[in-house]
């Protein structure tokens, strides 16, 4: 009897910790996106950054600096300061070679490339190894 009253008891306290629960989010924010240049330099400075801030997983550390929010000085030294420091350079100079007229036909290759990654062929990683 007193087993079936702990079980009631453990029972009654999880369901009160549920309900208390807040409700789940399932509102997608919307992040403003730059030109592609400047995508193109915030994931070339997000993978640069997985080195400069191992410990770093969730990328708190990097991500305004990736995103062009934070001047270079608050980059750890090396390879992302440098990159940091000429983060406007390297974004105009991107932005001119592929300019916004190219892209429709850059996300056209992009997406004719991912048949070529999917299974079971596997044919261009395999190609590539």
């Amino acid at each position: 009897m007193k087993l079936i009253g702990t079980r009631i008891v453990i029972t009654t306290s999880a369901l009160a910790v549920i309900a208390c629960a807040p409700t789940l989010d399932t509102d997608r924010r919307e992040i403003a996106r730059g030109t592609l240049g400047e995508e193109i330099y915030r994931v070339a400075c997000q993978r640069i950054a997985r080195e400069a801030y191992p410990g770093d997983v969730s990328g708190s550390e990097s991500r305004e600096l990736c995103r062009g929010q934070a001047g270079a000085e608050t980059a750890a030294p090396g390879r992302l300061r440098a990159l940091a420091e000429q983060r406007a350079a390297t974004v105009d100079a991107l932005d001119r070679m592929l300019p916004a007229s190219a892209e429709d036909d850059l996300e056209a290759l992009m997406l004719n490339l991912l048949p070529l990654y999917d299974p079971p062929a596997e044919s261009l990683p395999t190609m590539t190894r």
